[in-house]
């Protein structure tokens, strides 16, 4: 199994979110599922370009895939996916 299907799989971690206080210092993540509609306040994430996709309404089911150290819901429920520790 690949480092990417480990941490797709949540087998590194994973902390779920559905209240609108900041999840950060706890590690990167590697994806965040939206199990419903869901709103970010901060979304902060590495590499990136372009316009940030705060304040908009993301669909349930959406996967956010990237390397992102930390964020803030508007509202909604979200589970992180935990990047794999460098030793991995």
């Amino acid at each position: 199994m690949s480092i990417f299907e480990k941490e797709s799989a949540g087998l590194f971690g994973v902390v779920t979110a559905t209240g609108t206080d900041a999840i950060s210092g706890m590690g990167d993540f590697a994806l965040i599922q939206c199990l419903t509609a869901t709103t970010f306040g901060v979304l902060t994430e590495s590499n990136r370009s372009g316009t940030a996709i705060t304040s908009i309404s993301i669909p349930a089911g959406t996967e956010l895939r990237g390397r992102f150290s930390a964020f803030t819901l508007a509202g909604g429920t979200v589970r992180a996916h935990k990047v794999a520790p460098q030793s991995a």
